[in-house]
């Protein structure tokens, strides 16, 4: 946080549109690294299929 508030002030900016563009730019990250995350990772990673209990009792 003491980063943020210390580029705002040096960039003369608002605080809250750093924090806006910071979520923005994580979002976009994230729906990008996701799924190449899945495709590149996704098949050396050991993965072991859990049974779902039933609601049957």
């Amino acid at each position: 946080m003491i980063g943020t508030l210390l580029t705002s002030i040096k960039l003369g900016t608002d605080i809250s549109s750093i924090v806006v563009y910071g979520l923005v730019v994580a979002l976009f990250a994230a729906l990008i690294s996701s799924p190449l995350f899945q495709k590149f990772l996704g098949s050396r990673l050991p993965f072991k299929w859990v049974p779902v209990p039933s609601a049957v009792g």
